[in-house]
């Protein structure tokens, strides 16, 4: 007998909207979405088959929106990271009528010495979508380069404060002690082919259009550049 698996109702009256929780934390998945307000429901093997048929297309898409972004990578230090992002920037920024915001954070170093102030220094941004096909148009962006404070809760990791270095002469203070750390920043504002801005947006998209089995292969971003984010 196949194992029980879970969906996620994406949003209310949505017909065949559904997510796959395929990133291999299916629990840990209907726990964030049910958190978001979306209802998880539990599916057997009688079901298990019509879930698999539910992939979101376009005209689905088209009627209810896109579906929220849910981290659903293995690493908890990314999780924390991209929760702090969504409390800190979703309520500023709108993509749009049927839009998303999808964080694409460009995390630089590390330092989990101290449990209870785990710094991550990076730049911290954030993007809005609408879909034109099978393709992601950007809307709207934040966040900016700093220094992000974390401690260590239960299984994961919550946000405690974040030191902003949009400033360039705060950011180099935010460095100090750092060796070559503040040169690492160049390249993580620009969307340009190579960049490490770039290869962030693709893989927090690829991550975000695989999760939910999006027929999405594409971003354009505000300079009107097509960005393929499928091979």
């Amino acid at each position: 007998m196949q194992k029980k698996t879970w969906f996620t109702a994406l949003l209310p009256g949505a017909a065949a909207a559904l997510f796959l929780s395929a990133c291999g934390q299916k629990q840990d998945m209907a726990d964030a979405m049910t958190k978001a307000g979306a209802p998880t429901i539990e599916i057997n093997d009688e079901t298990a088959e019509s879930v698999n048929q539910s992939i979101v297309d376009e005209e689905t898409l088209s009627a209810s929106g896109l579906p929220a972004y849910v981290y659903c990578g293995e690493s908890l230090l990314e999780s924390g990271v991209c929760e702090f992002m969504q409390d800190q920037w979703n309520s500023s920024l709108n993509p749009g009528d049927g839009g998303v915001l999808v964080p694409a954070p460009v995390i630089l170093e590390t330092d989990e010495t101290d449990p209870e102030d785990v710094k991550v220094w990076g730049n911290f941004r954030m993007f809005g979508y609408t879909l034109s096909g099978s393709t992601l148009t950007e809307t709207c962006q934040g966040g900016g380069r700093g220094l992000l404070h974390l401690k260590q809760s239960g299984d994961g990791y919550e946000a405690v404060s974040f030191d902003d270095g949009t400033d360039d002469a705060a950011l180099k203070t935010l460095c100090e002690g750092k060796s070559d750390l503040y040169g690492k920043f160049d390249g993580t504002d620009s969307d340009t082919a190579g960049s490490d801005l770039r290869r962030a947006r693709i893989q927090y998209l690829q991550d975000y259009v695989n999760s939910y089995g999006l027929n999405i292969d594409s971003y354009q971003n505000a300079a009107g550049e097509t960005v393929m984010i499928k091979d």
